[in-house]
């Protein structure tokens, strides 16, 4: 049977919870919330540490993100709880404000607490979840927000403007994840420690910041916006993959050890005029493989730039 063909409006991973052979029952519920705040008792009697797959649609603060995360193996604490949920779609949820009580406690005294349409700090961080879907009206991801979670894949909205230091670090499943062209910033150290992480494109991002892919070891495509500016120190250190980048024309600068511990074969400048480099940029770049392209003309000005 051609599952993807015959079970209309199942979604994704539910097919696949299908043709692995598992029972939907307990393991997969579709709340609708028209109030904050009310996840547990939309979930009733169900036992939510069974639950493998949920979808909820409407109104989320506080309590209910408190709850997702102990369905998603972590309390607000970020303390283990024995939560299985893996797969969570809230692409018709929406984040709404609530500055009473608080979803994540380990950043005592202040708690973190909800903010209409973003993903606050540390919501997701250490979490179980393979698959997230988010909503629509996001417009920024916060401080750490998926720091250590297991996710393999997401896909940020259109409108995501800002995305904060540390939100993606450490998650070491992360083989892809999509940046919206509207995506303007993204703070240091975001990716660091993504180590399958293979390929990304930041479409609008204007800066790479420090640290931003350190420790991304299998990093070996890379896309730069046509209007990024500078690369912080350490962007992409030890990205022992990435053997080819191409710098755009308007990039201004070049971070210490921006470089060291990749396989820099191809460096392509589109700049008249080199990036201005720091003691340490090309720190651990083998100089006699290292092609570095430039624009024709161009040779005599980058071959007298100082530390290139």
């Amino acid at each position: 049977m051609d599952l993807l063909t015959t079970i209309s409006g199942s979604k994704p991973w539910k097919l696949l919870l299908l043709a692995a052979g598992m029972t939907l029952g307990a393991s997969a519920e579709d709340v609708v919330l028209t109030t904050p705040g009310t996840l547990a008792a939309a979930l009733g009697d169900a036992d939510v540490n069974a639950i493998v797959t949920l979808s909820v649609e409407g109104p989320i603060s506080n309590s209910d993100v408190k709850l997702l995360r102990q369905m998603a193996g972590r309390d607000e604490y970020n303390d283990a709880t024995a939560g299985n949920l893996q797969h969570l779609d809230l692409s018709k949820a929406r984040i709404v404000a609530n500055a009473n009580d608080g979803y994540y406690f380990k950043t005592y005294p202040k708690s973190n607490t909800t903010a209409d349409d973003v993903v606050g700090s540390n919501m997701f961080r250490g979490l179980h979840l393979q698959t997230l879907l988010l909503p629509d009206e996001i417009v920024s991801v916060g401080q750490s927000a998926f720091m250590g979670a297991e996710i393999e894949t997401l896909e940020l909205p259109d409108g995501v403007t800002e995305i904060a230091s540390d939100a993606f670090s450490e998650c070491r499943n992360l083989t892809s994840v999509r940046i919206p062209a509207s995506t303007l910033t993204i703070g240091g150290n975001a990716f660091a420690g993504c180590s399958a992480l293979a390929a990304i494109a930041l479409p609008g991002v204007t800066a790479v910041s420090d640290g931003m892919f350190s420790g991304c070891s299998e990093l070996a495509d890379v896309s730069l916006s046509e209007n990024l500016t500078a690369i912080g120190a350490n962007a992409f250190q030890n990205c022992g993959k990435l053997q080819h980048l191409t710098l755009p024309a308007q990039t201004a600068s070049l971070g210490f050890w921006c470089f060291k511990g990749t396989s820099l074969a191809t460096l392509t400048c589109k700049g008249l005029t080199p990036p201005v480099a720091q003691y340490g940029t090309f720190e651990g770049v083998d100089v006699n493989k290292c092609v570095v392209n430039v624009p024709k003309g161009c040779a005599e000005v980058y071959r007298a730039a100082q530390y290139w």
